[in-house]
């Protein structure tokens, strides 16, 4: 059992020839029976070796001196025997209204400052939860162990197999809530509001961390939405997803699925700004230019309709154009020669005739030559 319960059935049992420094709720008697619901005004403090609670008006300050230590243990509706289920539980209470409303802990910060105070402190909240380890050892600590699994605060919630088809709408292991009062015209400003915060790292041992996350979530049943815009590498995103990245190409993906069956009808493309575009191969294929003279080909344009006479087409330097195509048509009265030849097999060729079955070629670059593909 814990501190807080033996010291408070203490001072709640004592002797009635005892002083008793709780009064009987709303009055000044001293209680004298253990049943009594009790007051007091000053503050109280639980431990073995403080005697003054200093500014804390209640305070547990204890040490580990058993394998099972809790500074304070906060229960509500708990069974008073886990072992025996074979009658109800005089501790156990059951909910008969849609009114009610239970919970084991509730904390409540009114903030109220002076409007000549400006405070930056971290500190002013309504719980803070702090875990420590390393500390020095000339305070008496000799921390050296290996823990398998530690954390600040844990949640927890447990659904159990009782054979009655209870049910939640809508549950939540963690809820967070932001009221702004339900009159207009509210003149208070925030002008950073994060609904969750992680800071950057403190001290200069950040090397510690061998492997680390920001957020991990490992079901995979789960989905995560996003309501607003998403920041990777920018914290002003411009759009619903912004990916900015010096150091690393900014999107890979992995797993993606060949389109057997021939239905995508689009594909993305990337403008000057970094911004993702759907284009329809349909319009590749679209943007095309009606030639009449000599040209020099370029990125601008996929499909080349020669109508003109003989005529000459130069091409860029091939490593200029690594992994592209140009589709080019000759139903012109001439012939079009290319500044520099492509592979068709294994032989090289410099021309295009206006031959049907051999009017049209689809030119691709590997970096180092041109190939006819088609």
């Amino acid at each position: 059992m814990n501190k807080l319960f033996f010291i408070t059935t203490f001072l709640l049992v004592g002797l009635e020839s005892v002083a008793q420094n709780w009064n009987k709720v709303d009055s000044a008697t001293p209680n004298s029976n253990v049943t009594d619901t009790v007051w007091r005004s000053g503050p109280v403090l639980i431990s073995d070796y403080l005697k003054n609670p200093a500014n804390n008006k209640f305070g547990v300050v204890a040490k580990y001196d058993s394998t099972n230590n809790r500074g304070v243990f906060i229960s509500l509706n708990e069974p008073d025997d886990y072992s025996n289920e074979d009658g109800d539980s005089t501790r156990v209470g059951l909910v008969l209204d849609d009114g009610e409303s239970h919970a084991a802990l509730v904390a409540n910060n009114y903030a109220n400052f002076h409007e000549s105070v400006t405070n930056t402190d971290v500190h002013n909240s309504t719980s803070e939860f702090n875990y420590f380890r390393g500390f020095y050892e000339g305070y008496g600590f000799r921390d050296g162990g290996a823990m398998e699994r530690a954390a600040t605060l844990r949640l927890s919630g447990a659904f159990g197999n009782n054979g009655r088809a209870y049910s939640n709408n809508q549950y939540d292991l963690l809820n967070l809530r932001f009221f702004t009062a339900n009159t207009p015209g509210n003149l208070a400003t925030i002008t950073n509001f994060y609904a969750v915060r992680m800071e950057d790292f403190r001290g200069l041992n950040v090397g510690m961390i061998e492997n680390g996350w920001g957020i991990y979530m490992k079901p995979n049943v789960l989905s995560n939405y996003f309501g607003g815009k998403v920041g990777i590498g920018v914290d002003s995103p411009t759009a619903a997803l912004s990916i900015v990245s010096d150091t690393l190409n900014p999107l890979s993906l992995s797993g993606l699925k060949v389109d057997t069956a021939g239905t995508d009808l689009s594909l993305m493309s990337v403008d000057a700004a970094g911004v993702v575009h759907s284009k329809s191969l349909q319009s590749l294929n679209e943007n095309f230019m009606e030639v009449m003279t000599a040209i020099t080909l370029d990125d601008n344009t996929f499909l080349y309709v020669h109508k003109g006479g003989d005529v000459v087409y130069t091409l860029p330097a091939a490593n200029t154009r690594t992994g592209k195509t140009w589709k080019i048509v000759n139903i012109g009265s001439g012939l079009i020669t290319f500044s520099q030849p492509y592979y068709e097999g294994n032989e090289t060729r410099d021309t295009l005739t206006n031959k049907a079955g051999a009017y049209s070629i689809e030119l691709f670059s590997d970096g180092t030559n041109y190939i006819a593909i088609k």
